[in-house]
Parts: structure tokens; C-alpha cells; sequence
């Protein structure tokens, strides 16, 4: 044991960085705990046992079309739920997405289904500006809003009302991808079957606010109570700000007992790149001093101050620390994807070449998010605020 005397800054430094790697290393195994504890578990009772459902209003907005788009939104239409009305909300009156839906309608003639086509410049946020048509006509206090490239299961609904117990104000959904057989659909996986996974999982089993918007089932009398969907229109992460509002009046958070899959019919790498700069610059704005650490939670320089700490007190060289960690770190992220992803993990060069491409990428994308305050979104710029809220940038 050393002396008083006998510890010196360098010390002090190390104990520091093993502290720091020992914390953001146990982000690994709370999130393999939980997701194991929550994760594709059904709920002791399911809503359809009962003798009334309650109703939900799914919200869908949309703009533009893709190749997956037809698959994705069937998938609302065979939903097992018994009592759901399902909402399209479009702006431009030209937008192809009309005729996808117009012939989904058709087809599924006993599903209450409802298109809104109707312009609206309320507020900043394009998304709310869509959803204000059906949000205003929907007639059930469940509210969900689920994005356009989300694809589900017939009993996502089931599970999702399940879980909407009494204490809870919102119910939302890990956030992860369907199979695509390109280096961008591979770096979708890595990165929300890992990283991304892996924060999403460990906030929630804190409880801290970490929902993401891209499928949220709400009780729409809390938000009718701020001033409904509109009150958030001036934030670009409206997610983010509506989970925070019902959180503030006291309401708990569930988690979905599956993930929502994303499912775009056009996916790059270069989308990928932007859409991470897009957030990183949006937490920066909302929670900069928690950003901050963002760049030591990756893989690369967490090792790297781990690996400083254990060879300043072991015997064991640095290179060796580090590569330890680096292996545990892709082992403990592929038994996350396992977790996380409900059929069995392909067997591909492409998942370890995509993983270390994205843990390269990840301290250049931290860079290039701190290099300005401007996101495009929806094809429109804006100018992301302190605090998070945001001005359209003049053209």
C-alpha cells in the first residue's frame, strides 16, 4: 500500500482512468441484464384478456416513398389489437405516398384507416406540423406515433398497451433494424444492436430519460394538459421533450418487450454518417455537459484510458490491456445484438469490419458535430439552440 507521501499525480491520473473505464465497461453488462430481463418477455396480462380494450389512435407520418414503404405500413393493418383507428398524415397534396396508402385502405376494408392531406405551417418542427391534422381528430386517449420506415409484428400493439399500466405515462421502443444484406445495412446493426443498444438499455434501467421517437405510445390527456402536440413544435428533438414533460409531472417510462424495426427501403453509409452528426449536434444542444463524455464511452479512447490506468499499477503491457479490451468490448456488443435481435446473428466479415469501421468513425463524427450548430432535416436546415430549441436558417 503506498504512503501519503509515496502518491504522486500520475497516480492519482491512473486511479482516474480505471475508475472511468470500469464505469462506462459496466454500461455493458447492466444492458445485457436488463435487455435479458425485459426483452421478449410477454406481460402476465395481456390487454385482449380483458372485457374492454382501451382504443388507441395511431399516428403515421409521412413524407415521400421508398420501396419498403407498401411492407412497412401493411404491417398497421394487420395488427392483432382489436380496437385501434390508424391515421396517415401527409403535407403535400402531390407527395407519391397518397396512392400507397390510398390502396392499403382498400385493401384492408375493416381496419378504421383515415388519410389527412392537409398543409400546415404552425410551428417549426415539420413532423408536428404533419401530425396536428389527426392528432386533433383522434378520439382515444392512447396515442401512438410511430414513423414511417418502423415495420412491426402483429402483437407489437398488444404488448405496447400491456405495458401502459397505471403509473405509466408513455410506452416506447428500442430502436433497431430488419436485415439488409450491404455494409449499411450491417452498420445499421452494429451500431443500434450495439453502441446505441447499450445506452438505450443501461438509461432506461436507471431511469433516465433516453426515448426515442420512433415508436412512442403516449396517454394524449398529459399532453392535452401542456397544450397538446403543437407545445413542442419548437424543438427538432420533440421526442426527447415530450418524454420530458411527462417524466417532470411524476408518470414512469416501460420499455416495449421488443425493439422497433426499422425497415428504410434506401440505405448508405453516408446516411448514416449525417443522421449521426444530425443527433450528436441536437444532444449537444439539449444535454452538453453529459455530451462531453460521449467521446471516452466509445470503444477506442475508453481502451485507451484504460488501458494507461492498469499498466501504470500491472505488470502487463499496454498493447495487451488494450487489446483485451477491445475484444471484450466487440464479444460484449455481439451478445447485446444477439439479445437484442430476435433471429439468430449472420455469420459475415461484414459485422467486424462494419463494427470497426463505426468505432473509427464515431470520434470523426464527434468532431465534425462540435465544428457547427446547423442540422439538415426534411430537407430544410436549421439552427440548433442552447437548451434545444431551434430557428430555421435563412436562406
Amino acid at each position: 500500500m503506498l504512503l501519503e507521501s509515496e502518491i504522486t499525480g500520475y497516480d492519482i491520473l491512473s486511479v482516474i482512468c480505471i475508475g472511468l473505464w470500469a464505469y462506462f465497461m459496466s454500461f455493458h453488462l447492466v444492458a445485457l441484464g436488463y435487455g435479458k430481463y425485459i426483452l421478449y418477455r410477454k406481460c402476465q396480462s395481456e390487454p385482449e384478456e380483458l372485457a374492454d380494450v382501451p382504443g388507441v389512435t395511431i399516428l403515421k407520418p409521412l413524407v415521400g416513398g421508398d420501396a419498403n414503404l407498401s411492407h412497412n405500413l401493411a404491417s398497421y393493418f394487420e395488427l392483432t389489437y382489436s380496437r385501434y383507428e390508424l391515421f396517415f398524415c401527409i403535407q403535400n397534396p402531390e407527395d407519391p405516398a397518397i396512392e400507397t396508402v390510398n390502396l392499403l385502405i382498400k385493401q384492408y376494408p375493416n381496419v378504421k384507416a383515415r388519410l389527412f392531406v392537409e398543409t400546415r405551417d404552425t410551428c417549426l418542427n415539420p413532423k408536428i406540423n404533419n401530425l396536428l391534422p389527426g392528432y386533433e381528430a383522434g378520439q382515444y386517449d392512447l396515442l401512438w406515433i410511430t414513423d414511417s420506415n418502423i415495420k412491426v409484428t402483429p402483437n407489437t400493439l398488444t404488448d405496447m398497451v400491456a405495458r401502459m399500466t397505471e403509473n405509466v405515462g408513455m410506452v416506447h421502443q428500442l430502436p433497431y433494424t430488419t436485415h439488409a444484406d450491404s455494409l449499411a445495412g450491417y452498420l445499421d446493426k452494429v451500431h443500434f444492436g450495439g453502441s446505441h443498444g447499450r445506452v438505450y438499455l443501461t438509461t432506461n434501467a436507471c431511469g433516465v430519460n433516453c426515448a426515442s421517437g420512433m415508436s412512442c405510445l403516449f396517454r394524449k390527456h398529459l399532453l392535452d394538459d401542456v397544450g397538446g402536440l403543437e407545445t413542442f413544435g419548437c424543438y427538432i428533438a420533440e421526442d426527447f421533450f415530450l418524454a420530458k414533460s411527462i417524466y417532470d409531472r411524476g408518470w414512469r417510462f416501460a420499455l416495449g418487450n421488443e425493439p422497433c424495426f426499422q425497415n428504410p427501403g434506401k440505405r448508405s453509409v453516408q446516411n448514416y454518417v449525417a443522421r449521426m452528426i444530425r443527433w450528436s449536434r441536437l444532444r449537444m444542444a439539449m444535454v452538453p455537459l453529459i455530451s462531453t463524455f460521449e467521446p471516452i464511452s466509445e470503444c477506442i479512447l475508453c481502451g485507451l484510458i484504460g488501458a494507461y490506468g492498469i499498466n501504470h499499477f500491472a505488470n502487463i503491457g499496454f498493447g495487451t490491456i488494450y487489446g483485451i479490451h477491445v475484444g471484450c468490448w466487440f464479444l460484449f456488443d455481439m451478445m447485446l445484438m444477439k439479445l437484442i435481435q430476435p433471429t439468430p446473428i449472420e455469420l459475415s466479415w461484414k459485422i467486424p469490419a462494419m463494427w470497426i469501421f463505426r468505432e473509427c468513425v464515431s470520434i470523426w463524427i464527434f468532431i465534425r458535430a462540435l465544428s457547427s450548430r446547423t442540422i439538415i432535416w426534411k430537407n430544410q436546415k436549421y439552427r440548433v439552440l442552447c437548451g434545444g430549441k431551434a430557428e430555421p436558417c435563412k436562406k
